[in-house]
């Protein structure tokens, strides 16, 4: 730094500095701006996009041959027993069916839609994770029980059908709950994948029944296990494509797609003790 001496005498009116007092003043009024922005941004909500797209089941072959198929296939399993006291350390997975009638439903129930089989449903919640302290539940899917496939069964002398927990959803024919209504920008809420539960609206009783990824006839301890090994299927969310794959995760830690019609997503009726 230079210094300076300045000398001034009893006539001197004005001072006159050896050095230039000018200001750069370039980009102040972008700084206000960036500012200015910066503040409202604080006090205004920021604008989120909360636009939703619809996921649909990606494609599969059987195997067998080249063709590719769209559908999710989902089968429910009821317990058929009078009581739910008597599972026992014998119970195997025969006593889980394929059949409303082991929910205690009549063939006339059914076959005529009464309110006790039309109100039913089942009721697919999607979590954050596997762990009930801390999970969020972020989207859920309703089945009714209007859809899926049919049986043969007998109304007196008349040979009918009637629906059965089976169901081949896929773009055309039984379509509710086929789609998944999801984010179409991760900028919100960046997930990949979901953790899904199943329960089964039981217009007869008014309850829900929670439903479980494998039988409690296959389990060694059918009441003591971890719940977040036998309640959850994982969903995996493609958003190059907008698709949606479901997988099974065995005791032993391997993967292995379902939802197919080789492999559909199987749920059992929990029995609580």
């Amino acid at each position: 730094m230079n210094n300076f001496r300045l000398r001034l005498t009893p006539n001197d009116r004005e001072i006159q500095l050896p050095f230039i007092s000018t200001w750069d003043l370039n980009g102040v009024n972008e700084g206000i701006d960036e500012f200015q922005n910066e503040i409202a941004q604080k006090i205004i909500n920021p604008i989120d996009d909360y636009e939703v797209t619809r996921f649909s089941h990606n494609s599969w072959s059987t195997g067998v041959t080249e063709n590719l198929y769209t559908s999710v296939n989902y089968d429910f399993y009821f317990y058929n027993s009078v009581s739910d006291s008597s599972i026992t350390a014998t119970t195997n997975s025969n006593d889980w069916l394929l059949d409303y009638t082991a929910n205690g439903l009549t063939t006339k129930e059914i076959y005529y839609y009464n309110n006790v089989f039309s109100k039913s449903y089942f009721k697919l919640d999607f979590y954050s994770n596997k762990i009930s302290s801390s999970q969020q539940i972020l989207l859920t899917i309703i089945i009714p029980t209007q859809q899926g496939k049919t049986m043969d069964a007998t109304i007196g002398l008349n040979n009918v059908k009637i629906k059965i927990p089976s169901y081949e959803l896929n773009y055309v024919g039984d379509k509710e709950g086929y789609y998944v209504y999801w984010l179409k920008d991760k900028q919100y809420l960046d997930v990949n994948t979901l953790y899904m539960t199943a329960k089964f609206y039981d217009a007869s009783i008014g309850q829900f029944k929670r439903l479980m990824n494998v039988s409690q006839g296959n389990l060694l301890n059918k009441f003591n296990f971890p719940q977040q090994d036998n309640f959850y299927y994982t969903m995996e969310l493609n958003y190059n494509n907008y698709t949606y794959e479901v997988f099974y995760e065995d005791n032993s830690g391997v993967r292995y797609r379902v939802g197919t019609s080789e492999q559909p997503i199987k749920w059992y009726e929990y029995v609580n003790p």
